[in-house]
């Protein structure tokens, strides 16, 4: 079987762009049933509005379109009235075709959809992923809404699945520091609530050396 060229995609892989609205940014923070959905939906568009329209036709279109008028006219109102500030309809064709603007609209129209989504569900009460958890109607907010609760929300679980483990999990001790809370506990016979203790339980969490472990 030949090796994939470089760039070329599987049909059945998403783009790039598809994994982005859905994912939202590269590393997820750590959701918990206490995080507001209003982070959680938070979606900055910072990158967009720093994009004018004469700058997109420089890049996109080598500077067809291009007039002195809109130099300061943002991308994001462009996208609100395209026939506003274009008036050649070919250039205005060649623009909606293009991929770079389809990308940014539907970013554009994303994060709209999700600020709108999260202050319907605040109107509502709801203010945390626990709330979002146990709301019954979830069908009324958009589908990239849905699936960036639901993603918060599995994170969430898995948090507190791994909070659990570590609270459960033995502490290990190296055979000195072992011997260290053993003397200790020696020195304490006679005198405080621990004399009775055994030699491998302190304070109610459970030690175990490292000698005993088998690898």
């Amino acid at each position: 079987m030949s090796e994939r060229r470089e760039g070329e995609s599987h049909p059945t892989e998403e783009r790039p762009a598809q994994r982005r609205r859905v994912e939202g940014a590269p590393h997820q923070p750590r959701w918990t049933l206490v995080s507001s959905i209003k982070d959680v939906l938070n979606v900055p568009v910072s990158r967009i509005r720093n994009i004018n329209l004469n700058d997109f036709l420089r890049s996109t279109l080598c500077d067809r379109g291009v007039v002195p008028i809109n130099e300061n006219v943002s991308i994001e109102n462009f996208v609100a009235q395209p026939r506003a500030f274009i008036d050649d309809e070919d250039v205005l064709g060649l623009i909606l075709a293009s991929p770079s603007y389809t990308a940014i609209r539907e970013e554009i129209e994303d994060a709209r959809r999700l600020r709108e989504d999260a202050r319907m569900l605040t109107e509502r009460g709801l203010a945390t992923l626990r709330d979002w958890k146990e709301f019954a109607y979830k069908s009324i907010v958009s589908p990239i809404t849905r699936v960036k609760l639901q993603s918060a929300l599995a994170g969430a679980g898995e948090e507190a699945r791994r909070a659990a483990a570590a609270r459960a999990a033995p502490v290990v001790l190296d055979e000195r520091a072992y011997r260290s809370v053993l003397n200790a506990t020696w020195d304490l016979r006679g005198v405080g609530p621990l004399c009775g203790a055994a030699w491998d339980e302190v304070g109610g969490r459970r030690f175990q050396q490292a000698s005993d472990i088998v690898e």
